[in-house]
């Protein structure tokens, strides 16, 4: 997935891969949408 980002033009330097996927991300108990704090 991060690789058709990539040729999509998404910057290589803001975008991370998460082993694990979503199980992980969902697994650390992050939050699924952006929060107020995430998005400045």
């Amino acid at each position: 997935m991060a690789l058709e980002l990539w040729q999509l033009g998404y910057d290589k330097d803001k975008l991370k891969v998460l082993r694990g996927g979503s199980l992980r991300w969902e697994e650390l108990d992050y939050p699924m949408i952006a929060t107020e704090a995430a998005k400045q």
